[in-house]
C-alpha cells in the first residue's frame, strides 16, 4: 500500500514571539521575523489588528523599508498603554487576516493583567485605545484626524515622562538592573507583589497588582481600601476587583508624588497586617545623573 502526506507542503506557522529589547518612546518600532514576514505576506500589508484580552483591536501600521517589516504608527501607544519595556516578551498569534492576538508577559515572566478597553472608535469605525478617543474628545471635536491625535498623545507621553523623571536625570540601565534585581532577591512569608514604576504607571490613575498576588486578593471584597506605609506614614488606597485583575486607583498618584516616586524606580509591597490591608512598601530607587 503507498502511504502519502497529507499535504505537499508543510503548514505555514501561525505566529512568533517578541522580546522587547529597549525601552518604548514615541519613535518605537517593532520588526517582524522574515520568515514569518516569508509564509504570511498577504496579512502584512498596509495595516494590522493587535487584540489582546479585554481589548478591542488595536490599528497599527506595517511599513516596509529595506526588505525588512516594522509594526510602527500606532505601536508606540500599544507597547505604552500595555506598559511594555526592557524584557517584556510577547507572543502574537495570526487568527484572521491582518489580525492578531497578542499576549504580554512581563519580567517575572508572568502573563500580565490587561486594562479593559471596549466599545471605542474613531471617525473611520476602526476600535482604537481609550487614550485616544478621550484625547479627540478633549479637544473639543470628535473628527481630529489620526495624526493630530498621536501627535497630542506623544505630547503627553513626553510630559508625563519629564514630569515623572523630575529634576532628578535620567539612571542608566547598569542602576535600573541593579535596583531591579535588588527588589527580585526581596523574600518574605508575607504575600508581597512587585512594582517596576513605567510612564504609563503616572499616566494613568491607577495600576493593576501583579497576577502572582491572585490567591491573595481575589479573597478581598470587591471594592475597598488597602493601606501602604513608607516609613512611619501612611497612605490610604482605593483598589477594585474585576474578574482576576485587581486595580489600585483612588490616591494611587498622590502616593508617587508624596513619596518621589519616578520612572524606574521599584517598590515591594509586603502585606503585614491582612486583617487592616496593611502593606510595608519598601522602595529601590536607581542613582541618576544630575539633569
Amino acid at each position: 500500500m503507498k502511504l502519502t502526506s497529507r499535504s505537499a507542503h508543510p503548514a505555514k506557522k501561525r505566529g512568533f514571539f517578541k522580546i522587547i529589547v529597549s525601552e518604548i518612546s514615541p519613535e518605537s518600532k517593532l520588526m517582524i521575523p522574515k520568515e514569518f514576514v516569508k509564509n504570511h505576506k498577504e496579512k502584512l500589508r498596509g495595516r494590522v489588528h493587535l487584540k489582546a484580552t479585554g481589548s478591542a483591536p488595536w490599528p497599527v501600521d506595517v511599513v516596509r523599508t529595506k526588505g525588512e517589516v516594522w509594526l510602527q504608527n500606532g505601536w508606540p501607544e500599544f507597547a505604552t498603554f500595555y506598559s511594555l519595556s526592557f524584557g517584556s516578551v510577547l507572543v502574537f498569534e495570526s487568527f484572521k487576516k491582518s489580525k492578531f492576538r497578542v499576549r504580554v508577559f512581563d519580567q517575572s515572566a508572568t502573563e500580565i493583567n490587561y486594562p479593559l478597553n471596549r466599545d471605542l472608535s474613531l471617525d473611520d469605525g476602526e476600535s482604537v485605545p481609550q487614550v485616544r478617543k478621550r484625547e479627540a474628545e478633549i479637544g473639543g471635536s470628535s473628527k481630529k484626524t489620526r495624526s493630530s491625535t498621536e501627535e497630542a498623545f506623544h505630547d503627553e507621553l513626553n510630559l508625563k515622562q519629564e514630569e515623572a523623571n523630575g529634576d532628578g536625570g535620567s539612571a542608566s540601565k547598569e542602576e535600573i538592573e541593579r535596583v531591579v534585581n535588588l527588589a527580585a532577591a526581596f523574600e518574605s512569608e508575607n504575600p508581597f507583589f512587585v512594582i517596576n514604576i513605567r510612564p504609563s504607571y503616572v499616566i494613568r490613575s491607577g495600576v493593576d497588582v501583579r497576577r502572582s498576588f491572585l490567591e491573595t486578593y481575589t479573597k478581598w471584597e470587591k471594592r475597598g481600601q488597602v493601606i501602604f506605609r513608607v516609613g512611619n506614614e501612611t497612605w490610604p488606597i482605593g483598589y477594585t476587583l474585576c474578574g482576576e485583575r485587581c486595580t489600585l486607583n483612588t490616591n494611587w498618584k498622590k502616593f508617587l508624588k508624596d513619596n518621589s516616586l519616578e520612572v524606574d524606580d521599584v517598590c515591594v509591597f509586603e502585606l503585614i497586617d491582612p486583617a487592616r490591608k496593611l502593606f510595608n512598601v519598601i522602595v529601590y530607587q536607581p542613582k541618576r545623573e544630575a539633569a
